[in-house]
């Protein structure tokens, strides 16, 4: 049977887009894993009581269309109080991760033909979500050091042109939008009407400055798609709790598609997420403390290694490195790979992540340590 055509062709861009991500599905578990942005933290014990208390208080059952209220409340005063944007319940939906929120955003402000831009590099699924849509991610280019260029996203932009991109901290470049960046991505947003979908999961993970929220800026709020989840910040990647902050309209449009997808988000996660959000804010401090340490680590690690080199990360918790030798970034992932350490392709992100492998310090410093002695050693055998 001829597969290829008797599956759509937006299940084949999202096969084909998630090729090298497919890669790890099965990784040796004697390959130390410094591939993946899951935290190497157990989820802190109140937000894990949060989800049994949860169960035992019957919620176990589904919820509204937009998600438990409390949460979407609790994620208002959140937003208020980190970066005084003012949001209603009703302009929160809760989703199945940022991943869900990717996709939904995407299919539904793109058709076949439509443009978006993509910084390059960022996260590959925003090109994947794109392409499902039928419509054509545009890379814009990031500076050498992996900076925003005014002049690099204005060449991109075509009458086809409907949606920005922005990933901030950026994954996996580790670098962070200003608020000059962010003022003029608005600029250009409101002179040739788009919209502007900013995904900020690492926003509690900056470690140069402080992390300036794209709902802050003047002339972005009312044409902002801003994706947020726990993952990342509470160790909670498994759990799967996204949201998407928006005006109420556009919100009002993504709901069927969401319930479509997933039917109801799951009603004790967003519990948990709830106790996260209204409980202590110790263990996020530990953790960002710990990343910190990790990523000083890592950084005089990378570059101690003959041929390889990384930029201090200001955001997230990635280095992206760039190597010397004559391996395609494919080539180099699965060259590690055999040597006993997974790491990211750079090409996964786009083009400019070409000669580039990105490592994460989400892992623990033992494995951080045992996979930068693997890589050197590796490194040594080849050209």
């Amino acid at each position: 049977m001829d597969l290829e055509k008797k599956i759509s062709k937006m299940l084949l861009n999202i096969s084909q887009g998630q090729r090298s991500r497919g890669a790890f599905t099965q990784v040796n578990s004697s390959i130390i894993r410094l591939q993946s942005g899951d935290p190497s933290f157990v989820t802190p014990s109140h937000i894990r009581e949060a989800a049994f208390k949860a169960m035992n208080d019957g919620y176990t059952h589904y919820c509204s269309g937009l998600g438990d209220r409390e949460l979407r409340e609790s994620i208002c005063t959140s937003l208020q109080q980190d970066y005084g944007i003012q949001r209603s319940a009703e302009e929160i939906l809760i989703t199945n991760g940022a991943a869900g929120a990717i996709f939904l955003a995407s299919v539904s402000f793109l058709e076949k033909g439509d443009e978006a831009i993509v910084f390059d590099p960022s996260y590959s699924l925003y090109a994947v979500g794109i392409r499902a849509a039928g419509a054509i991610p545009v890379p814009a280019p990031l500076s050498p050091s992996f900076h925003y260029e005014e002049k690099a996203l204005l060449e991109q932009i075509t009458p086809k042109t409907k949606l920005i991109f922005l990933n901030n901290p950026n994954n996996p470049t580790a670098s962070c939008f200003s608020r000059e960046d962010l003022e003029s991505i608005a600029k250009i947003a409101n002179k040739f009407d788009l919209w502007v979908i900013s995904d900020e999961v690492y926003h509690k993970l900056v470690f140069k400055g402080e992390h300036i929220c794209a709902g802050s800026i003047e002339g972005l709020k009312d044409r902002l798609i801003l994706i947020n989840s726990f993952s990342k910040t509470y160790a909670m990647t498994g759990w799967r709790i996204g949201f998407i902050a928006a005006p109420r309209e556009i919100v009002k449009v993504l709901v069927p598609l969401n319930r479509a997808l997933t039917g109801s988000i799951n009603t004790i996660s967003q519990r948990a997420a709830l106790a996260a959000l209204s409980g202590p804010q110790d263990c996020v401090r530990e953790m960002q403390e710990e990343y910190a340490r990790r990523r000083k680590t890592i950084y005089s690690l990378v570059n101690q290694i003959e041929g390889l080199q990384c930029l201090l990360p200001e955001g997230a918790f990635y280095v992206f490195c760039r190597y010397d030798h004559k391996l395609t970034a494919e080539e180099m992932m699965s060259y590690l790979m055999e040597q006993g350490v997974a790491v990211r392709s750079g090409t996964e992100f786009g083009q400019r992540g070409e000669k580039h492998i990105r490592i994460t310090f989400a892992s623990s410093l033992e494995a951080i340590e045992q996979g930068m002695e693997k890589i050197a050693q590796a490194l040594k055998g080849v050209e």
